[in-house]
C-alpha cells in the first residue's frame, strides 16, 4: 500500500524531532518553502565547490579500467570496498576534507561470500551513482538509464539466506554529513544477533546521513529497521522510495532512535513490520 507522506505521522512514535514534508505541506510551513527541491546541476569533473575545503573525487565501475586507481573513468577501480577504505584514510589524515565517489551503472557487492562484510562509509563522503562512466563525457548521468545498485545478494544468487547482514554501514560519523545520491540499495538480510539483526540495507549509529534519489528495496531484518536503522544523529530523506522491506521488529522501511529526521517526497510501498511498516521512531 502506498503511504502518502502527510499521513506518516500515524505510524511514527511520538517525537517532536521528526519533520515530515511532501505529499502536502506541513500545517505551519509556508507553501513556497514546501516546493520540492530541484535536482542540483552536476559540477565539472575535479571541481571543488567549496574553495575552503579539499575535495577529492574517485571513480568506480564494474570493470577495472587502466591502472585501476580510480583517478578518472579511464582508470576506474572495480573495487568499491577498497576505494572506501583508501579514501576513509584520506579523511582520517585530513588529506581530503570531502570525498566524492562516482559510480557507473552496474551492481556492486561488499564481498563474494562473507556475510559480515559491508560497504563502510564515513562522515564527509558522497557516494553518487547513475553515471555512464564515459571518459569523453565524465559528467554524463541518468539515474534511469544508468542504474547503480549496491546489493547484499552474495553467495547463492537469488537466495536471501546467505546475504550480507548490512549492505552499507556507518559508525560514529562525526560532525560531517554522509550523502548517498542516485543509488539502489537492496537485498540485505540482517538475520544475525545483536546489531546484525538490524539495518539490513543501512546500519548507522551517531551519524549525519542524507539520502537523495535513492531506492531501498527488498531488505529483511530479524530485528528492527530492515531498510534503514539509525540510532543517534540526523536522517534526511529526499525523494527516497522504500519498497518491500520486512522487519520482524519495528520499522520495516526506517527505524530511528534519538534522531532528528526529515522526509521530503518519495513513497513507502509494501513494507512490513510489527509496528510502523513504513517508519518507526522512538526517543526525543
Amino acid at each position: 500500500m502506498r503511504l502518502p507522506f502527510f499521513l506518516m505521522c500515524m505510524v511514527l512514535a511520538s517525537c517532536a524531532k521528526t519533520v515530515v514534508v511532501g505529499g502536502q505541506p506541513a500545517a505551519e510551513q509556508d507553501p513556497e518553502q514546501a516546493a520540492a527541491p530541484k535536482q542540483e546541476e552536476e559540477p565539472e569533473e575535479g571541481t571543488n565547490t567549496n574553495p575552503g575545503e579539499i575535495s577529492c573525487t574517485y571513480f568506480v565501475s564494474p570493470s577495472e579500467m587502466g591502472d585501476g586507481t580510480g583517478s578518472s573513468w579511464d582508470n576506474a577501480s572495480s573495487d568499491l570496498g577498497a576505494i572506501l577504505t583508501r579514501t576513509g584514510a584520506l579523511l582520517d589524515n585530513a588529506e581530503c576534507s570531502q570525498i566524492e565517489i562516482r559510480l557507473s551503472a552496474g551492481t556492486f557487492i561488499p564481498h563474494a561470500d562473507e556475510r559480515t562484510q559491508s560497504f563502510i562509509l564515513k562522515g564527509g563522503m558522497l557516494l553518487r551513482g547513475g553515471y555512464q562512466g564515459n571518459a569523453d563525457d565524465p559528467n554524463n548521468r541518468d539515474l534511469t538509464q544508468y542504474q547503480t545498485v549496491l546489493s547484499g545478494d552474495i553467495g547463492s544468487i537469488d537466495s536471501s539466506l546467505d546475504n550480507t547482514y548490512h549492505v552499507l554501514r556507518f559508525e560514529d560519523g562525526g560532525e560531517k554529513e554522509t550523502r548517498i545520491d542516485g543509488i539502489i540499495i537492496r537485498s540485505g538480510n540482517a538475520s544475525g544477533s545483536g546489531e546484525d539483526s538490524r539495518g539490513a540495507g543501512i546500519y548507522a549509529t551517531t551519524s549525519k546521513l542524507r539520502l537523495v534519489d535513492v531506492t531501498v528495496l527488498s531488505n529483511i531484518a530479524q530485528g528492527s529497521g530492515a531498510g534503514v536503522y539509525i540510532a543517534g544523529g540526523t536522517l534526511a530523506l529526499e525523494r527516497v522510495d522504500f519498497t518491500a522491506n520486512t522487519s520482524q521488529g519495528n520499522g520495516g522501511g526506517v527505524f530511528g532512535s534519538n534522531i532528528y529526521a526529515t522526509f521530503w517526497g518519495g513513497q513507502f510501498v509494501s513494507n512490513v513490520a510489527i509496528k510502523g511498516g513504513g517508519i518507526y521512531t522512538t526517543g526525543c
